[in-house]
């Protein structure tokens, strides 16, 4: 997202996990406010309060919320954001290196 001091500005973040068959194991949806941004990371405060979030820092992985907002899933509630970013993770569970603890995506405390 050249060009824009994404700093403070509102993310939202989809993350959808599959075996190698495409098959849906998990998924997460957060948001909040980007705190930091990383040569390597974008960093948000969740606003659920469960902490910070690190994705990794892709500028085609993130897009403008053209109406500046966004349903999430699970409780239908609407939130405003300014950025959305949608990502497919492929993991097999049998192998824990592939698990979210050890990706790229990572909850820091």
């Amino acid at each position: 997202m050249a060009g824009y001091d994404l700093v403070g500005k509102k993310l939202f973040i989809s993350l959808t996990f599959v075996d190698a068959d495409g098959k849906v194991i998990d998924w997460l949806e957060t948001h909040g406010p980007i705190t930091e941004i990383q040569s390597d990371n974008v960093i948000i405060e969740q606003a659920n309060g469960e902490g910070l979030i690190a994705i990794p820092n892709d500028p085609e992985g993130m897009e403008i919320a053209e109406d500046g907002e966004c349903q999430l899933t699970e409780s239908g509630a609407i939130v405003e954001v300014d950025f959305i970013s949608a990502w497919t993770i492929e993991m097999d569970p049998s192998d824990p290196s592939s698990m979210l603890d050890d990706s790229q995506f990572a909850t820091l405390h």
